[in-house]
């Protein structure tokens, strides 16, 4: 069995981040949303892991996630143009082979284990197994209808659901996938559909089965989304753990924190649960609960919490506590005591930003 993740799509709902990474490699306390994915698609035993990507960020992934390791291979499959994910999963017919795949949307963070669902497969070889989830909202999702334990009828955002049953993301097909992808057309959408593939399995009468969820999952694609896979993640920290040469003086830590290599801390007050990258250097600051600092970010006279901070960004002097935020890489905000006392801002496309209203 053989793992694949997708990582293609425009990411327009997390701009203007996704301008200058894949929305899967920003990160989740420190660490790329993709990176869950193939640590639990390594531990449910799969070792070749293909990740399908758009060309012109093939790169990045490379430099990010290597080749992978002596317990699991990473191999990139690029998809020049985004027409959907049945037609990503055709891109990677050739690295599949007669294999059969678990299918991980690489947007997707999904905190259970995926070993039952391989043990399901394996013991009760269907042609597809699909994880799903009950939820309030079903018209919002691929949806299933069941008869018995058999899924007769896959449907995409429907107006009238079936049933309240979501697919969250996560598949396991056998390579009779590809016939169905095949012999698809676009959709109203101009996408090949997935959901329309393994209805042409359905059709033809190979059976299609479900697995049931109750562990918490979350599509990362909204900056809100992120945040709250920020602090699910940091929900699970225990203890303190320091990284080497890291250096805290005349501070105050409190509550589950990891403050990785060579950061510092100085006249400041850490209140986890948090992450502080290598590098960072915290100097008479505030960093309060669910806050995720990147590598190399200098913050001086702030204050933060409930939010996350991208790499080699510098926060300086800034009056205001900043909240429920995400802060880009290599950002400067900063304060200034100059004339005019105006404000001053340069943001890209896509950019948002909220200012407080002050008091009358």
């Amino acid at each position: 069995m053989k793992g694949l993740i997708l990582c293609g799509g425009r990411g327009t709902r997390l701009r203007p981040f996704s301008h200058s990474r894949p929305k899967h490699l920003l990160p989740v306390a420190n660490q790329p949303v993709i990176q869950y994915a193939i640590d639990k698609i390594r531990k449910a035993g799969i070792e070749e892991i293909g990740i399908v990507v758009p060309p012109h960020f093939k790169s990045r992934f490379e430099e990010l996630l290597g080749y992978g390791n002596e317990e699991v291979s990473l191999q990139y499959i690029e998809q020049h143009e985004a027409k959907g994910i049945a037609d990503a999963v055709q891109t990677a017919r050739e690295f599949i082979g007669n294999d059969s795949f678990l299918l991980f949307l690489g947007d997707n963070f999904y905190s259970g284990d995926l070993d039952e669902l391989v043990r399901r497969y394996q013991h009760d070889k269907p042609e597809a197994l699909l994880l799903v989830s009950h939820v309030p909202n079903p018209s919002q999702f691929g949806v299933v209808q069941f008869e018995g334990a058999r899924i007769v009828r896959v449907v995409e955002k429907p107006k009238n659901p079936p049933s309240s049953y979501a697919i969250i993301g996560i598949y396991l097909f056998s390579p009779s996938i590809f016939e169905a992808i095949y012999d698809l057309s676009p959709s109203s959408r101009g996408e090949y559909e997935i959901t329309d593939a393994i209805q042409g399995l359905i059709d033809k009468g190979y059976t299609v089965t479900a697995l049931p969820a109750d562990v918490w999952w979350k599509d990362t694609g909204q900056p809100k989304n992120l945040l709250t896979c920020n602090r699910q993640v940091l929900l699970e920290l225990r203890g303190e753990t320091y990284g080497p040469d890291v250096n805290i003086e005349s501070s105050t830590i409190e509550g589950p924190v990891i403050i990785e290599a060579g950061a510092q801390v100085v006249d400041s007050i850490i209140r986890g649960p948090a992450v502080i990258g290598a590098g960072a250097r915290i100097i008479r600051s505030y960093i309060g609960p669910f806050t995720s600092i990147g590598d190399n970010v200098c913050m001086e006279d702030s204050e933060i919490e409930n939010s996350i901070v991208l790499e080699k960004t510098s926060i300086l002097k800034i009056s205001k506590r900043i909240d429920e935020s995400i802060i880009g890489g290599e950002v400067k905000l900063e304060a200034s005591r100059g004339y005019p006392r105006s404000l001053r801002v340069i943001l890209g496309d896509h950019s948002i930003m909220y200012l407080p209203l002050d008091d009358e």
